[in-house]
């Protein structure tokens, strides 16, 4: 199956990724900074680009069989606009101009909690991040690769 992921440099798009490459998928993996995505794989392809950018993530989604967004709220506070939905809005026109039927779109309130100080996890991942990459591992029933039966 040839699979295009979006917020692949966060934990559960990193895990979409690295399960997906474990069962012989094909994977693009669309990133905003290819140096936070450290994953290599004879069958994984990166591709730099902003969401914003209508044309690459249209690129990005070509071919694929399927799409799965892991996209994440920004934790920057003084972050402005609705880039997710905005974003979102790009990838489901791409969808539908390349004929994609099958997407899965997760979402996760990725809040901070105020009770614990920035500074207590500076240069490690905050508390919370180590849920994510306890994912369980996601099926679709449309999809033969990942059903349950067709395994």
């Amino acid at each position: 199956m040839r699979l295009t992921v979006f917020g692949a440099t966060g934990g559960v798009g990193r895990e979409v990724v690295t399960q997906a490459l474990g069962r012989g998928d094909d994977v693009t993996a669309y990133v905003r900074n290819p140096a936070k995505f450290a994953i290599t794989h004879p069958n994984l392809t990166v591709v730099a680009g902003e969401l914003t950018d209508r044309e690459a993530v249209q690129r990005a989604i070509g071919g694929a069989d399927a799409v799965i967004s892991a996209l994440g709220p920004s934790l920057d506070r003084k972050a402005t606009g609705m880039p997710l939905v905005d974003g979102t809005r790009t990838i489901v026109d791409a969808l539908q101009a390349e004929g994609v039927q099958h997407d899965i779109g997760m979402a996760t309130p990725s809040l901070r909690d105020p009770a614990t100080p920035a500074a207590s996890w500076a240069g490690s991942s905050p508390p919370w991040a180590a849920r994510s990459s306890r994912a369980p591992t996601a099926s679709c029933s449309r999809c033969p690769s990942t059903s349950p039966t067709a395994r």
